[in-house]
């Protein structure tokens, strides 16, 4: 079983995206990475219904380094936590699984669109 991450978003590791890459740079890549996520997770979550899971595999892997890369902690694991630990084939676990991912991925869009507001309110 995965284990909750207790962070949910790294503002230090998103401040740090934004200066590395420049603020305008930073608002394009971001709004591209929500729209992209999302498609991402509605792939994931058919390939967990259908139980596909070498490919389940491989899209959480694809999934987790982005997710990672702005931030997000919590949900960025438990990708890799599906990428890694993977083992469960019924169909009940596989149907957990595509459900908390997509709570995690509400989670952390919602603490990304509250970052912005707060840090970037011009955007």
């Amino acid at each position: 079983m995965c284990i909750d991450f207790d962070v949910v978003l790294d503002k230090g590791k998103l401040q740090t995206l934004a200066k590395d890459i420049g603020e305008d740079n930073f608002f394009r890549i971001y709004q591209l990475f929500t729209d992209e996520t999302k498609n991402r997770l509605n792939q994931l979550v058919s390939l967990l219904v259908s139980s596909q899971l070498e490919n389940v595999r491989k899209e959480a892997h694809r999934m987790s380094s982005s997710v990672l890369s702005f931030g997000l902690l919590r949900y960025g694991h438990y990708l890799r936590c599906i990428e890694n630990e993977l083992h469960e084939t019924r169909s009940a676990y596989l149907l957990d699984m595509a459900e908390k991912v997509q709570a995690l991925h509400a989670e952390a869009i919602e603490q990304l669109q509250d970052y912005e507001k707060k840090y970037y309110p011009a955007h």
